[in-house]
């Protein structure tokens, strides 16, 4: 959605982060840091080690009948190290090369399902003497597994199928705020992102949730309090959707604010950007790439507006083009090949132009992905231009018959519901996927806004996204 209604009240952020307490007698020019955490059952927790190159060296030591896999990873994602390990038995240990200077990463996930407290400790390479590093403990944030029950999504033909090969809609609602909360200065969150306020959403019998992105946060580049951005985001935006899976929901992380150069990403960019935005996305995509069952939306909402060159714009819209503004687009398909480049296997949704609301030249122009888990995605309001069914009959079916359709955005910016209720029932008849814009409480017509509160209250226009999903069969 490119307009967002401020509120006049700031609310404040607080996020739980990992960070070290304590520290072994370093050796030289080497760096020992040590944690503290706990997993619960089927339970996953991260940490981020920055490391020089050189030879990294992890240990855990945990209590309980817990079994734990602990993984060393790359700054892309690559898995230099695993092994697993029982917690009444022998610690663990392992060690790995850092070919050069990054963030690596350490991931726990207890696979036995106890629950269990652990220590961790990390020994890398820096690039003088010997340090030694003490930070007041923190809440370690603990990133929950996924519910057996929640199944993986791909693409097979014109449809999204779970891992049983069931057809699998993405019906639900947007969740806006962690992109532009951050970039402000003042949160990560705008609003509840607890398991309380996920089962409010799930009251309205949704099954998935669009989770808006900031690029500049993400990577914690261009002066961006890093309260708000960097380690604390990612862990933060990884917690919530580690909430959304628990609860058996599927994240759609959508690129929506960006920035070229060293600019803050303050707004909805008409495209992204060569020098972030696929760093952005190879990013995410090693972060999320070990669960099927998140969705990555590659862009917002792209338009070319400085030319009426139908061809140049499809063109510039796949493979990027030089801006009159002085920086590079990123086309899609450098947006693509960044998620694969990580091995991530997760199903793509690409936009279309004119605020994603045109897809006449999707099909011809689609990226190439060697995997086949492309999506459309289409935003349909009832301001667009193409708003109605005599344009989604003639300009969507096609690309629906082709390829899954989900409809990233949907809503009206008249408190009412019309619009909407003609456009769900004509996309429940052809199987294609929408989220209503947007579960915060603003206004009705200036976001659009579903709710009035956090608990679920709909505004009126809300009350037929509602009332329709709570009307579908249930699978």
């Amino acid at each position: 959605m490119l307009r967002r209604a401020r509120r006049m009240l700031v609310v404040s952020s607080i996020v739980a982060s990992t960070a070290p307490f304590a520290n072994s007698l370093p050796s030289a020019s080497a760096t020992t840091t040590t944690v503290t955490g706990s997993l619960s059952p089927h339970g996953t927790a991260r940490h981020e080690v920055p490391s020089q190159p050189g030879m990294i060296t992890i240990g855990l030591s945990c209590a309980g009948k817990a079994k734990i896999t602990l993984s060393l990873r790359s700054p892309s994602g690559t898995t230099l190290a695993s092994q697993q390990t029982s917690c009444r038995s022998d610690d663990a240990a392992l060690s790995a090369t850092a070919s050069s200077s990054g963030t690596y990463s350490v991931e726990l996930r207890e696979t036995r399902g106890y629950h269990t407290s652990y220590t961790l400790s990390a020994t890398t390479p820096d690039a003088g003497t010997a340090t030694t590093t003490t930070v007041p403990s923190t809440t370690t944030t603990t990133v929950a597994a996924p519910a057996p029950s929640t199944p993986g999504v791909s693409v097979s033909g014109n449809r999204l199928v779970n891992e049983n090969g069931a057809p699998v809609r993405l019906l639900g609602v947007n969740r806006s705020g962690t992109e532009y909360a951050c970039a402000e200065g003042w949160g990560i969150f705008d609003g509840p992102r607890d398991a309380a306020s996920v089962d409010a959403m799930k009251s309205w019998n949704i099954t998935a949730v669009r989770v808006p992105l900031n690029e500049t946060c993400w990577l914690g580049i261009n002066g961006v309090n890093p309260s708000y951005s960097g380690t604390n985001y990612r862990q933060a935006i990884g917690g919530y959707v580690s909430v959304l899976r628990s609860k058996g929901l599927i994240p759609v992380l959508d690129l929506h604010w960006s920035a070229p150069g060293t600019e803050i990403a303050l707004k909805n960019r008409f495209m992204p950007n060569m020098d972030h935005s696929p760093a952005f996305w190879a990013s995410v995509a090693s972060y999320f790439k070990h669960d099927p069952a998140i969705v990555f939306n590659i862009f917002n909402e792209p338009r070319i507006e400085w030319t009426s060159d139908a061809a140049f714009k499809w063109s510039c819209w796949r493979d990027g083009c030089m801006t009159p503004y002085g920086w590079h687009a990123a086309g899609m398909q450098t947006l693509v090949n960044a998620v694969r480049s990580t091995g991530a296997g997760n199903v793509i949704l690409i936009p279309g132009l004119n605020y994603a609301n045109d897809l006449t030249g999707w099909l011809a122009y689609k990226p190439n992905d060697p995997l086949g888990q492309l999506a459309a995605d289409f935003h349909s309001y009832n301001s667009n231009f193409c708003n109605t069914t005599t344009c989604w009959e003639s300009k969507l079916a096609p690309v629906a018959a082709s390829v899954p359709l989900v409809t990233g955005e949907l809503g009206q910016n008249d408190c009412a519901h019309g619009y909407i209720d003609g456009y769900m029932s004509w996309a429940d008849a052809r199987g294609v996927s929408y989220l209503g814009w947007s579960w915060n409480p603003f206004s009705c017509t200036g976001q659009p806004a579903l709710i009035t509160s956090y608990d679920g209250t709909p505004t009126n226009y809300g009350i037929g996204l509602r009332d329709h999903l709570r009307a579908l069969p249930t699978a």
